[in-house]
């Protein structure tokens, strides 16, 4: 009477063995990917998008300390503007229409780059969490001002999400409304908002 129960046990073996051979095998070659893989080549999406390349080496000195970095960001807007201009593109410069967008603070000297942001956002922050130097609108105070389109507004909430220093917060964030930073913000929503 016990026979069938002791195949039963036997098959169960078997089929354990089986499973925890296939398991090894797969975790086996799971680590010989990983011992090859370069994980930190793969470039998220939007890491090149926004960032014009002939703006780098400007926007690049925003990261580094006792810079002014009011001027820098100055000198970038300035620099797109003209390139838009050689380009042929109109810049839009006499509307100031977020056109569904958002406006985005970023305070670097609160900045911890943990890259989680980045992740987060695929790319739409870099590493320091610094928005793409082509959405870069002004420096306020301890604040980079930055105008994020409506297409990337659902992104960058993720980033901010998971941003554990709130270095990087909206502009219409009710934090920011006992910041010196805020009456700024009021008369350019303002003008924003104002019909040309």
């Amino acid at each position: 009477m016990l026979m069938p129960y002791q195949d039963a046990n036997r098959i169960s073996r078997w089929i354990a063995r089986r499973t925890i051979r296939q398991a090894n095998k797969i975790r086996e070659e799971a680590e010989r990917l990983m011992a090859v893989a370069d994980p930190g080549s793969i470039v998220p999406p939007l890491r090149l998008q926004l960032r014009t390349e002939e703006l780098r080496s400007l926007a690049l000195l925003f990261a580094q300390g006792d810079v002014d970095r009011a001027s820098i960001v100055e000198a970038v807007a300035e620099a797109r503007a003209r390139l838009l201009c050689e380009s042929g593109i109109d810049s839009g410069a006499t509307s100031l229409d977020l056109r569904g967008g958002r406006l985005l603070l970023y305070a670097p000297d609160e900045n911890l780059a943990c890259g989680a942001a980045e992740y987060a956002s695929k790319g739409f922050f870099d590493l320091d969490n610094v928005p793409p130097w082509d959405t870069w609108v002004c420096m306020s105070g301890k604040y980079l001002i930055a105008s994020v389109p409506a297409q990337l507004v659902r992104l960058a909430q993720e980033g901010i999400e998971v941003n554990p220093e709130q270095c990087i917060l909206w502009a219409d964030d009710p934090f920011v409304s006992e910041e010196p930073v805020a009456k700024m913000l009021r008369d350019l929503t303002s003008r924003i908002t104002r019909t040309p």
